[in-house]
């Protein structure tokens, strides 16, 4: 969601989950346990450029949000949510002089510090961690305003 605050300026908020494997490795021994990783942020975004018929347009972004790791692989530990730093780029094209609908690929970067804690053992070293969304889809507006 997106809302606009000034000619190039935009406040947007994210949320996101995906299944994943999560490889454990132990006892020299390495096995997928399913997994899965909510996202959330907040953040600035400046647009780069106008948004008009066959001409496209970036942004560039960064706020804050959290990344919350679920699933078997995480259930009994501790650690499984932290806060991030969170940096986006995207670019988005007008399908159409007659259409609102823009076509926007975007990639965000959740930069978190993760250590985990297993309910057996101590904790785990802790490291800078990225975790990337690559996405593309379709922007609707929601209202009757044009962006020029």
């Amino acid at each position: 969601v997106a809302v606009h605050l000034a000619r190039h300026w935009l406040l947007e908020t994210t949320l996101n989950y995906t299944p994943s494997m999560v490889a454990v490795s132990q006892n020299e021994q390495t096995v997928d346990i399913s997994g899965g990783v909510f996202l959330a942020s907040a953040r600035g975004a400046f647009r780069i450029g106008r948004l008009k018929p066959k001409t496209p347009e970036l942004q560039i972004g960064a706020g804050v949000g959290f990344v919350n790791r679920v699933g078997n692989a995480w259930r009994d530990r501790k650690g499984t949510t932290d806060p991030a730093l969170v940096l986006g780029l995207a670019g988005r094209y007008p399908l159409s002089r007659h259409m609102p609908i823009n076509v926007r690929v975007e990639i965000e970067n959740y930069i978190t510090r993760a250590q985990f804690v297993p309910a057996d053992g101590g904790p785990s070293t802790a490291r800078r961690n990225h975790d990337t969304v690559w996405s593309v889809g379709f922007e609707i507006p929601m209202n009757d305003r044009v962006d020029n």
